[in-house]
């Protein structure tokens, strides 16, 4: 097992561990800042944590209104996944076995 952190993924070191024949079991990655994740090799994404910058964005919004914070969290969270599950799915398009979309 090979662990690499922070590492260029075209050095010799990497390469020739893809040269000798070994997978990726796990990749840690950062989309646009916004969160990172790690996603597995069965493309399961998991250890997703927001970055304190996109947490903060809705910092106008006092602690003493909750329900509205909570509200605006959430509608802030969900968007960046709604922008990623797009991106994703532009790079790695879905089977579409039935010829519905998912």
């Amino acid at each position: 097992m090979a662990r690499f952190k922070d590492e260029d993924l075209a050095c010799d070191e990497v390469l020739a561990h893809i040269d000798n024949e070994k997978l990726v079991t796990e990749l840690a990655m950062n989309w646009r800042g916004q969160f990172s994740f790690v996603i597995d090799s069965k493309l399961v994404i998991k250890r997703l944590k927001f970055s304190d910058e996109l947490k903060d964005k809705n910092d106008d919004i006092g602690r003493d209104e909750m329900a509205q914070r909570l509200d605006a969290d959430f509608i802030l969270l969900a968007g960046e996944l709604s922008a990623f599950y797009d991106n994703v799915a532009a790079v790695m398009p879905l089977a579409k076995e039935d010829g519905h979309d998912c």
